[in-house]
């Protein structure tokens, strides 16, 4: 489980048309103006990239406290938020989450404020540059909800997957259409330590782009998916996206009832049974392997000993 899940209402309160911001926000905005220290800047993938502190978690909220101040306006700072991954890496240095997260009950929340600006300017008809690209994207994956069914589940064809079990694999869009390879790979590896799961065939949007731009939306996604894993009686729900993943343990538990179920994560997931089964059943390659750590699983959920972490 994510060590820390944060909820702020405020974000869900739009920026004002006339640029102001509630109480709660311009206070959010300026603890971190208010920082000397710009921990966030050298561990920001995009800065160092850029080197433009606009794209750090201090350049947001600076931002954020300029429009609040009336010197600045939203409609020129489209650029400024358009290249955060929210991979939550700012968060983890930042003074305010160090040392007065435990304390005082406050913490940064770069992802969720980046989050919040993208889907006000969304609303507001605000389009930094290459928006359509966004449009494009999340409108397909809305799209694939009523052939839903078909997309997420052809490239199992064949494989050996239980039609009912009460463990279920989660294969989003992306990954059941462009990255077939882990799960194909998976169910392999799952038949050779002899272990038979099903496949999830109604999964709902759970992509972060539609949080951006349609929350209404998203959240309405978020409610089936639960749902649906109680009326199927599934026990454990194994998710192949790292986004996918942080999602479902940061945000879900926010506004969704996420009980009966548990959501674990593939490598996780095949550590314990490697684990318990994986002895005799597999035979070791000699070879030098690379393990990608997704940054939103070890920097936003605190999970930095997986796989197979005690």
């Amino acid at each position: 489980m994510a060590e820390l899940i944060s909820k702020k209402d405020f974000y869900d309160d739009p920026i004002g048309k006339d640029g102001a911001l509630s109480s709660e926000m311009e206070k959010d905005a300026y603890m971190v103006f208010a920082c000397r220290h710009k921990f966030c800047r050298e561990v920001c993938p995009v800065y160092l990239q850029t080197r433009d502190e606009a794209h750090t978690s201090y350049g947001f909220h600076t931002s954020l406290l300029a429009v609040a101040r009336g010197l600045e306006k939203m409609e020129n700072l489209q650029e400024t938020f358009t290249h955060c991954l929210e991979c939550g890496a700012c968060a983890i240095k930042c003074p305010n989450t160090l040392f007065g997260g435990d304390f005082y009950r406050y913490e940064t929340t770069t992802p969720e404020l980046v989050r919040k600006v993208r889907r006000d300017d969304a609303a507001a008809g605000r389009r930094p540059t290459q928006w359509k690209a966004v449009e494009e994207y999340v409108a397909q994956h809305e799209g694939y909800v009523s052939d839903q069914e078909a997309l997420v589940s052809r490239w199992a064809d064949g494989l050996p997957l239980a039609d009912t079990a009460d463990t279920v694999l989660f294969v989003d869009y992306f990954t059941a259409t462009q990255g077939t390879e882990v799960p194909t790979l998976l169910v392999k590896v799952l038949k050779a330590l002899g272990v038979k799961v099903g496949l999830w065939k109604t999964p709902g949007v759970t992509v972060g782009e539609q949080l951006e731009t349609d929350a209404d939306g998203w959240w309405k996604n978020a409610q089936a998916n639960a749902d649906g894993f109680r009326k199927a009686k599934i026990k454990t729900v194994v998710v192949l996206n790292p986004h996918d993943y942080t999602l479902m343990i940061k945000e879900y538990p926010k506004k969704v009832d996420t009980s009966g179920y548990q959501v674990i994560f593939v490598t996780d997931y095949l550590a314990d049974l490697l684990a318990k089964r994986g002895a005799g059943r597999l035979k070791p390659v000699d070879k030098a392997v690379s393990y990608h750590d997704p940054c939103t699983i070890n920097k936003q959920c605190g999970l930095n000993k997986s796989p197979g972490r005690s």
